[in-house]
Parts: structure tokens; sequence; C-alpha cells
């Protein structure tokens, strides 16, 4: 599991769907959720947790996605098993992991100190801790 400590910048609810904008490392996520609790509002800080497979990475990406969190990372290290990969990152101070297949990061020519985007769907995170 993958955490970053992050600041909740607005929240916007319809019903029970609430989506909720943080900043960290002076970049924005987006998470969307249901039923979240009236604590999480603007200013509170939060740990957020996404799981490593829930991560996708882009190299010399250029156009639009409808997937919200775009993290400018650069590669920290390759670990290559039989049929994946791990794909470690700094990102707001936290060492990151990505796990794909080992197929797609030959593909890709991943390197150590590459510059990637990592992509992390809205409804892919979760906040884990209120601080």
């Amino acid at each position: 599991m993958n955490y970053i400590n992050a600041v909740v910048r607005e929240r916007e609810s319809l019903e029970n769907i609430s989506l909720v904008s943080f900043e960290a490392d002076s970049q924005t996520l987006i998470m969307v959720s249901l039923e979240l609790s009236d604590e999480i509002k603007q200013g509170k800080q939060v740990v957020l947790g996404f799981k490593s497979t829930n991560i996708s990475l882009a190299k010399n990406f250029k156009g639009e996605l409808s997937i919200s969190n775009q993290l400018k990372v650069k590669i920290d290290s390759l670990n290559f098993g039989k049929l994946l990969c791990s794909v470690k990152f700094i990102f707001a101070g936290e060492m990151q992991e990505s796990v794909i297949t080992k197929a797609s990061v030959e593909r890709m020519n991943l390197q150590v100190g590459d510059e990637i985007i990592a992509l992390i769907k809205s409804s892919d995170l979760s906040i884990v801790e209120v601080l």
C-alpha cells in the first residue's frame, strides 16, 4: 500500500457522493467517495492510500486523459520479477510503488532516472487516516 500526506483543499458533495481535492507536494489529487465523514473539510490533514497495482505509468505522454491524478515523478528503482516489475518513485517525500507487467516496462524502455507520470484513478484513492 502507498501513502501520501495531503491537505483537503475542497469538498463538493451531492447526496452521498463526494468529490474531494487534496494538495500534496504542490500537486492536486482528486478522490471520489461514497458516504464521506463530515470531518473531511477544507484545511484538514489526511493520509491518502492506494494500492501499488492501481497505479498506471506513462512515459512521453502528450494528450488528455480522464484520470485526474497525474503525478510527475522520477523512477528511483526497478525490481524485475519473472512476470511483474516493481517501479519505485518518490512523491511527497515518500517512496511509492507501482507494480506493472515486466513486458510493459520493457516495451516502454523504463530506466532509473526517467521522468514519468504516475496515474491514479480518483476512485482508487482512499483516506486511511485523518490527522
